[in-house]
């Protein structure tokens, strides 16, 4: 008996199952031996599947990207490890750019866009005034003796001399030539010596003076002839003065004679100073260090904006930062090129933070330009009553 492919069809899920009899199973495979219709339907071709990697090339891969992965690492590592080193030597010779200094770097270079961009308020922002209302409050409780030149009588070879308490008191009072050569080699300061008195520090240890001629280096200082109305002096500055006070001013140790005729002025001067101070500053002692910070960023906000017309600046770049090994702090240094009236200075400016906020410590050039001391006096906030 022959079956049409219609029955088949309903019998192959029976067959494929073993669920149908054995004669419908005899009848259903003679069918699919004679119907390629049925057969292929019976037993559709299978769908080859992917060769399957071999064990060991799957381990090579995995290798290779482990290398990779490794080599990647390094070479990061090998880039990160140059500058962190050199950071590490910085740090450790208090030098150049380190851990310690890189938000003190940002926070100084951040001052310096905002003067480029004339954006005052936030220059007088970033501005540390801190240390200002407490020298304020120090200097309105000085005495008018305060503000003059205190000193200490000395007595060497002979004659009457005076030194500056200050001095005395932090590097003590010579007594003989080899106490002055101590003073002197040390650099612990600037002397008015006659020739004679000269002559006998000279001896202590001649093999530490270097002669040029009539000037001497002693430990990197030079000292040398200087003629004054008052005689001829062995000073560490050519520069000649005009007055007694002024050589008061610039010398720690000076003749008993010079300092005797100089009494009056640097008294008078002290009460100018007391005056003027008192003047200046008196309406500060009422404020609290909090108003007093915010008086002081308008105040130099305002200072700014009037210099908005006569100047302008062009930081050149980082140039350095050396560490203050007294406080552990930090001096950054930038190249700014300013541009002041017309006329235009490359100088480098050293800036100090504290919490966030610069200070400038020094304006500095290689050229002489007088107008950049009026500039400087600008530059740093200074309190205004009016504000």
């Amino acid at each position: 008996m022959k079956w049409n492919c219609d029955l088949i069809g309903d019998l192959l899920p029976l067959y494929e199952e073993g669920l149908c009899s054995p004669s419908s199973r005899q009848a259903v495979e003679e069918h699919l031996g004679e119907c390629d219709a049925c057969r292929r339907l019976a037993a559709p071709l299978p769908i080859e599947a992917p060769p399957e990697t071999p064990a060991a090339d799957r381990a090579v891969k995995r290798s290779i990207k482990k290398v990779r992965r490794r080599w990647l690492l390094s070479l990061i590592a090998s880039l990160l490890a140059v500058p962190l080193l050199l950071m590490s030597v910085n740090q450790y010779r208090g030098r150049g750019l380190c851990f310690t200094n890189i938000d003190d770097m940002l926070t100084a270079r951040a001052f310096l866009s905002a003067l480029e961009r004339e954006d005052w308020t936030r220059a007088a922002e970033l501005h540390d005034y801190s240390d200002d209302y407490e020298s304020i409050l120090e200097a309105l409780e000085m005495t008018v003796s305060d503000w003059g030149i205190p000193c200490t009588p000395v007595t060497l070879a002979g004659e009457a001399w005076m030194l500056k308490s200050y001095a005395a008191r932090e590097y003590g009072t010579p007594q003989t030539a080899e106490d002055l050569f101590s003073f002197l080699y040390n650099g612990r300061g600037n002397a008015m010596l006659t020739p004679e008195l000269w002559a006998q520090v000279i001896a202590v240890d001649p093999s530490a003076f270097l002669q040029e001629g009539r000037q001497y280096w002693l430990n990197g200082d030079l000292y040398g002839l200087t003629a004054t109305p008052w005689g001829d002096f062995i000073t560490g500055e050519a520069r000649r003065y005009d007055t007694a006070a002024e050589y008061c001013h610039h010398f720690d140790l000076i003749p008993a004679a010079i300092y005797e005729e100089a009494k009056a002025d640097l008294e008078a001067e002290a009460q100018q100073l007391h005056a003027q101070t008192h003047a200046a500053y008196d309406y500060v002692a009422d404020m609290t260090e909090s108003e007093f910070l915010d008086h002081m960023e308008k105040s130099y906000a305002a200072d700014l904006a009037e210099l908005s017309d006569q100047v302008s600046f062009d930081c050149t770049g980082y140039q350095g930062a050396y560490r203050l090994w007294e406080n552990d702090g930090w001096h950054v240094q930038f190249g700014v090129t300013l541009t002041y009236r017309g006329k235009s200075l490359d100088t480098t400016m050293a800036f100090g933070v504290q919490d966030g906020r610069v200070h400038i410590v020094s304006l500095s050039h290689r050229e002489q330009a007088d107008w950049l001391d009026e500039l400087e006096r600008a530059l740093y906030p200074s309190a205004h009553p009016d504000y």
